[in-house]
């Protein structure tokens, strides 16, 4: 279900987000119990501080909100990314940071789908957060359409870079005995 980056195998449908709006009672039952499924598999034994299905909607519920006040048609929504990691615990005496989950959704051409969920650590006091990457594209759209574009404060997302390949070492002949 899960790769050891955190990455799903297969992308789980956040049911009732985006253009799935009109879903049924059983698929939004359906697409819940599959969140929390994989929130269970990567948490482990963290108890406390922990992302839930109902964040992730509400996630993808403002993204889609949002993309759709920067005027971004929603032929060209697809690709746009949320990142979700809670906040740091509240307490003052409090001088370790704490284990939880992060989470990341992305805006396909049928709805929302969650991506990625992994481990990771917030310190003390940390404020949660949620950012919505664009990708340039919609940058470049928003950045057209809007009324006063030099107060637009838009996050882009880094352009995916190839995979470095392995450098073999030159094949290197080793003689026995001379």
């Amino acid at each position: 279900m899960m790769k050891e980056n955190g990455k799903l195998e297969k992308p789980i449908l956040i049911a009732g987000a985006g253009r799935n709006k009109q879903t049924g009672e059983e698929a939004d039952r359906a697409s819940e119990k599959a969140i929390q499924s994989a929130i269970d598999a990567a948490r482990g034994k963290i108890e406390k501080n922990l992302i839930s299905p109902s964040a992730i909607w509400l996630a993808a519920d403002k993204a889609e909100e949002r993309l759709e006040a920067l005027k971004i048609p929603a032929a060209d929504r697809p690709g746009a990314v949320v990142y979700i990691k809670p906040e740091g615990p509240t307490a003052k005496a409090y001088k370790y940071p704490q284990n939880t989950l992060e989470a990341q959704i992305e805006r396909k051409r049928d709805g929302w789908v969650m991506t990625h969920v992994a481990r990771t650590i917030v310190w003390p006091r940390q404020p949660e957060k949620e950012h919505l990457l664009l990708t340039q594209k919609q940058y470049d759209i928003a950045k057209a359409r809007a009324e006063r574009p030099e107060k637009l404060v838009l996050h882009v997302q880094e352009p995916k870079q190839p995979k470095p390949q392995p450098q073999r070492a030159p094949d290197q002949g080793v003689g026995i005995g001379g």
